[in-house]
């Protein structure tokens, strides 16, 4: 028995030190985090700029940043971006964060969504340091229009500031408050890749696909071409066509040259695996509500995508009070379906 009780409080013993181990480290990383902060608040200080912390770099959605500086530091043994971001009715605020940032540069406006930074253009009014003019009489607010960068030349050098689509903000009825310029648009989920967890919004019109910068859709994937695919909107849907690329183009497992998509298609490009999808389609099964008005949206910018009326048809089938809405809408998809 006096041995069983030396091996317990031997046990004890040992466990407790593993803990004070682990507990030990897990301050000593957040002591690092916090001492890297207060040196991004310090330089930030003696600038003049009187900044305030961003909470380890968890940017708000729905709010159009300034990048005013970007650097890169190790933080036990992971790299972080650290740095000053602006916006609209705050003062400058240094940042911590582990969120991808290699496709911004100092200057750049960005936006939060869906936990991917995506560049916007702004028009140059957030980087011009010139007195801006009285802005405009407000008006009712219209959907997002993408701007999309102009076609390389062949020979053209790649300019990485380029990289991720670029969409005109909207700004609501009041002209202070930026809504989300990519709501209403389907979205390439990146499932597998260097580039897991990325969502790219999709235009209607044309996108380009590959490691090429300018692409609509870079992706850092080497085994991919430089225009690898695209995917177009004819009409009233997309369509993904392979750019005769090295590897060829997969959907759904089988090699594609041209394919209509559907939402919760699989893509995959050399060894970056992308799902087609849109909000509306996310949350159908959890969210018929929240579905039905993402779908809704959708179609206030391209009335005649075939899969927003169709989704929304079943939606709005299911849903007692607005039963009587899917019959216009099945007939409308009849004479799209007939060409008209």
């Amino acid at each position: 028995m006096e041995v069983l009780g030396w091996m317990i409080a031997g046990i004890l013993a040992i466990t407790t030190i593993v803990f004070l181990w682990l507990w030990v480290q897990a301050r000593l990383k957040q002591r690092a985090v916090e001492e890297t902060m207060q040196d991004v608040q310090q330089a930030v200080g003696a600038s003049g700029a009187g900044a305030r912390g961003v909470t380890n770099g968890n940017f708000d959605q729905d709010v159009i940043y300034n990048l005013l500086a970007k650097g890169q530091l190790n933080v036990q043994g992971k790299m972080h971006n650290f740095g000053v971001v602006g916006a609209d009715g705050h003062a400058p605020q240094p940042f911590l964060s582990t969120v991808n940032m290699t496709h911004l540069v100092a200057g750049d406006s960005f936006s939060s969504i869906r936990g991917s930074l995506h560049k916007v253009d702004t028009g140059g009014a957030a980087q011009s340091a010139a007195p801006a003019a009285a802005p405009p009489a407000a008006a009712a607010p219209t959907p997002a229009t993408p701007v999309m960068p102009a076609a390389p030349e062949p020979e053209e050098e790649e300019d990485a500031a380029d990289r991720t689509i670029m969409f005109a903000p909207t700004r609501g009825a009041s002209g202070s408050a930026p809504v989300n310029p990519f709501a209403g648009f389907p979205y390439l989920r990146v499932t597998e890749g260097p580039d897991t967890g990325t969502d790219f919004p999709v235009p209607f019109k044309e996108s380009t696909i590959g490691r090429e910068k300018s692409s609509t859709i870079a992706l850092n994937d080497q085994g991919s071409s430089r225009v690898h695919c695209k995917i177009e909107f004819r009409g009233h849907e997309f369509v993904l066509l392979d750019n005769n690329s090295t590897n060829g183009t997969m959907c759904n497992g089988d090699k594609v040259t041209e394919k209509s998509l559907a939402f919760g298609d699989s893509v995959q490009v050399a060894d970056t695996m992308i799902t087609f999808t849109c909000d509306g389609f996310e949350h159908k099964d959890s969210d018929p509500e929240r579905a039905i008005a993402a779908f809704e949206q959708s179609l206030e910018i391209e009335k005649n995508f075939v899969l927003a009326l169709q989704n929304l048809a079943f939606l709005l089938e299911r849903n007692v009070a607005r039963q009587k809405e899917a019959a216009p809408l099945w007939q409308r998809i009849m004479e799209i379906d007939q060409g008209n």
